[in-house]
């Protein structure tokens, strides 16, 4: 919907987020840094490469199923792609599968290289995003490449790119590491949702949080964004708090 790429490019543009003036900054020595800060005060038992084959709602809790066998929690936060989600539902409410069964996905071959034949021929054009068509299988075909060195203020030696989705070959020497990632489809059907899908945790024992939300701070055409995974996640932790309050009430 034109709606969600206006919203896009206004929360992209040099102004800031909503074109409002922001100063960004970054976090010494990565994004790691407050995620090692958040575990160190929480403490949780983390589990890395266990699969979930199974998530059960009962009227008390969720059963959680993975390789290890299964565990029964008093609530869960499923936070990935909608198709995901609802793969690993064993009983999905109606309206769980309604809001995870509308939302499609695209699948994009990524690559960090260092091939500069995807960029403009002229170094002066280079920007942190970059649209590109160029000619491939007999059709003209489209695709994105970053700038990394630009995207991220970094001085090396070396440039790298990141493409999506690149048409033609990309010389096997400089290739550093390829990513198979998928994306929402925003379409009119995933617009409509956004009215009221933030129902969809009311009274649930699994919450669901994505980026096929959107953000509530920026509204609802902010669809498949940073902001909108941020503010789903918050908003079933929010949830989830309150029910847990009233329960111990």
């Amino acid at each position: 919907p034109a709606s969600t790429v206006i919203a896009f490019y206004m929360g992209h543009d040099e102004g800031g987020l909503g074109g409002r003036r922001v100063d960004w900054r970054t976090v010494g020595g990565g994004s790691i840094s407050y995620v090692r800060k958040a575990i160190a005060a929480i403490g949780p038992d983390i589990r890395t490469g266990e699969p979930v084959t199974g998530v059960r709602q009962e009227a008390d809790g969720v059963v959680v199923t993975t390789a290890a066998g299964s565990e029964r929690f008093d609530y869960a936060v499923i936070g990935a792609h909608a198709d995901e989600a609802l793969a690993m539902l064993d009983n999905p409410t109606e309206r769980q599968r309604t809001v995870l069964g509308t939302v499609r996905y695209n699948s994009s071959d990524v690559v960090l290289h260092t091939d500069d034949s995807v960029m403009p021929a002229t170094r002066e054009r280079w920007e942190a995003w970059n649209y590109g068509k160029v000619s491939a299988d007999g059709r003209s075909r489209t695709y994105v490449a970053y700038y990394m060195n630009k995207l991220h203020g970094f001085t090396a030696e070396q440039d790298y790119f990141v493409t999506l989705d690149y048409p033609r070959e990309i010389r096997p020497e400089t290739v550093i590491a390829r990513f198979p990632y998928t994306h929402p489809i925003i379409d009119n059907q995933v617009r409509e949702l956004q009215k009221d899908i933030y129902d969809v945790n009311e009274g649930t024992r699994v919450k669901l949080c994505g980026s096929y939300f959107h953000s509530r701070k920026l509204g609802w055409d902010q669809i498949g964004s940073h902001e909108a995974g941020f503010s789903s996640g918050a908003e079933a932790a929010r949830r989830l708090l309150d029910e847990l309050d009233g329960r111990d009430a």
